[in-house]
């Protein structure tokens, strides 16, 4: 029965999909045609620039709490609870460290969405246009696409970079 509903599932959206007009676009291809959002690039790396110095105080403190729990290891004897205490620390801010990694990185991703949204906006809006004009129903991004094939002719991303052009 489960089979049965796949299969019907399956073709009855196969169906719908090839009733419909469908393009695709290189959103790598527009991005490197549209030149106003590497200004966003640059933004986001000056942005990510003002974390440098913290993360590089976190990773030296990281470093030398290692080249500590690596030198007890060596040693003859050692006090277990004060080798312990070490490790732990070294554990703690290796956690720290990817914590505030993790975090930094997500505050560039807001950031550089937000930087990027009127330019996204402006694509989207080419995109649009065009599929408008060429009757299309689904514009799908080849970077983005599981597909193993789409046929040049699916292409519109030339057609978007000239739209965007035009709006300039």
């Amino acid at each position: 029965m489960k089979k049965i509903f796949a299969l019907v599932l399956f073709l009855s959206t196969a169906q719908f999909l090839f009733a419909q007009a469908i393009a695709t676009v290189s959103s790598e291809k527009l991005t490197k045609e549209f030149v106003d959002i590497k200004k966003v690039d640059s933004l986001t790396a000056l942005e990510r620039n003002k974390y440098v110095p913290n993360f590089t105080e976190l990773v030296g403190k990281y470093q030398a709490q290692f080249r500590i729990v690596d030198s007890l290891k060596k040693l003859p004897t050692v006090n277990f609870k004060f080798y312990q205490f070490n490790v732990d620390s070294l554990s703690n801010l290796q956690v720290y460290v990817q914590e505030y990694q993790q975090a930094v990185n997500n505050k560039l991703e807001q950031y550089r969405a937000t930087e990027a949204k009127p330019y996204t906006e402006k694509i989207v809006k080419a995109i649009k246009e065009v599929a408008n004009k060429k009757k299309i129903d689904f514009v799908f991004d080849v970077a983005s696409l599981p597909a193993l094939y789409a046929a040049p002719t699916t292409d519109i991303t030339n057609e978007v970079v000239a739209e965007l052009k035009k709006t300039k």
